[in-house]
């Protein structure tokens, strides 16, 4: 059982921040900024106030969290703060892990031999191609060259996703690469053989905003 936590998790970080680096052009932009607002002195405090609102609203905007639920027969809904992604989970699966920004969603099974989670990548602009990405979570997840599958691009309902297939401690994953609002997710499915009807119906209760 502690195994398939611990590779669950694995899976949930392989490209956690892979898209972060100290030179791309959010960390230039911010230090031209910076240099900005040490030079004008005009500014004052009631436009700083605002500009301080604007940032929350913006920033609130694009949080993932809170993640709120709703029942949907024998599932349970749950949508991203944001709206950007929604999934549906069997009830029976028990209460979802603690949510973050990084992971908003991720649930077991009773007995963990499945698993399902939404992860932030960070920005879509500054994710790797699909070859890095591949090797990205073979060097992460401790595979060998070839052990993950390029299945190519498919259908989400309201938006398309990248595929990827692989297996890891004996269980076979599904990630699903997707991008909304220019920002990067993974979908992830993980599971037995016995839990491939519940994995499918919740890759098809996805909806993509």
């Amino acid at each position: 059982m502690s195994k398939t936590i611990a590779t669950a998790a694995a899976l949930m970080l392989a490209l956690v921040g892979c898209s972060q680096s100290d030179d791309t052009p959010y960390a230039n932009t911010s230090e031209s900024s910076a240099e900005a607002t040490a030079t004008d002195n005009t500014t004052t405090d009631d436009a700083e106030a605002t500009d301080d609102t604007t940032t929350d609203d913006a920033t609130n905007a694009d949080a993932n969290t809170p993640v709120t639920t709703e029942a949907e027969g024998d599932m349970i809904r749950h949508t991203l703060a944001n709206g950007r992604i929604s999934i549906a989970v069997p009830a029976a699966w028990g209460e979802p892990e603690e949510s973050t920004e990084e992971a908003p969603v991720s649930i077991f099974n009773e007995d963990t031999t499945a698993f399902a989670a939404v992860t932030e990548i960070g920005p879509a602009a500054l994710v790797p191609d699909e070859e890095a990405y591949i090797e990205a979570l073979e060097n992460n997840l401790g595979l060998e060259k070839g052990e993950v599958e390029d299945k190519g691009e498919v259908q989400l309902n309201g938006g398309s996703a990248h595929r990827y297939d692989m297996t890891v401690s004996g269980l076979g994953a599904q990630i699903y690469a997707v991008q909304v609002d220019g920002v990067a997710y993974e979908i992830t499915l993980m599971g037995t053989d016995a839990e491939a009807g519940s994995l499918k119906a919740i890759l098809d209760s996805v909806l993509i905003k």
